[in-house]
């Protein structure tokens, strides 16, 4: 479900064809309407590199996230 919002927002235009009241539906992604990216992504920018958290440095915020300590994470609850 994620991979096709990523493939949804980032990789692929809101539509196929031209929209007369949106004259950039067909070339742009909804990530750009946001002002998200400023151009459609191909796969490699996507999935191309992974990066770990022993690879970067992470602020205390995105420390707790990705060691998912923030209100209501899906921690899992041992009894």
């Amino acid at each position: 479900m994620q991979l096709m919002k990523i493939y949804r927002n980032f990789m692929n235009p809101k539509f196929v064809r031209r929209n007369k009241f949106d004259p950039h539906a067909h070339e742009w992604p909804p990530a750009m309407y946001v002002g998200v990216t400023e151009k459609i992504l191909n796969f490699n920018e996507v999935f191309g590199i992974r990066k770990l958290k022993t690879q970067m440095k992470l602020d205390v915020r995105e420390t707790n996230f990705v060691n998912r300590i923030y209100p209501y994470s899906r921690q899992i609850i041992a009894a």
